[in-house]
């Protein structure tokens, strides 16, 4: 059955994982907090405007990239929206529009 898009799946080595990683992310509180009325990463950082985006958000914390290529490719496509702050205003509607798919 033909589909309307593809989806790439990564190989596991360009996450880091593992118990010393998830202990690393509780005591850092990126995901939940330790404290009652305390706030996590996530919860801070937090400006997504679509379902997907705080999804993605999530998973770049949840799952740190390892290859410096990556990094710096994400960081390369992050910094064209800081820079381009009305490219990122005119995006932001149609976003919200897409809804969660």
């Amino acid at each position: 059955m033909p589909t309307t898009r593809q989806t790439k799946c990564l190989g596991p080595s360009v996450w880091v994982r593992g118990k010393k990683i998830d202990t690393i992310k509780r005591n850092l509180e990126i995901i939940y907090s330790n404290h009652p009325q305390g706030k996590c990463l996530l919860d801070i950082l937090d400006e997504t405007n679509s379902p997907m985006g705080g999804r993605l958000l999530r998973k770049w914390l949840v799952l740190p990239l390892k290859e410096v290529e990556a990094i710096l490719k994400r960081q390369r496509v992050v910094e064209t929206f800081v820079q381009k702050e009305a490219l990122m205003d005119e995006c932001i509607p149609y976003l919200k529009q897409i809804g969660d798919v």
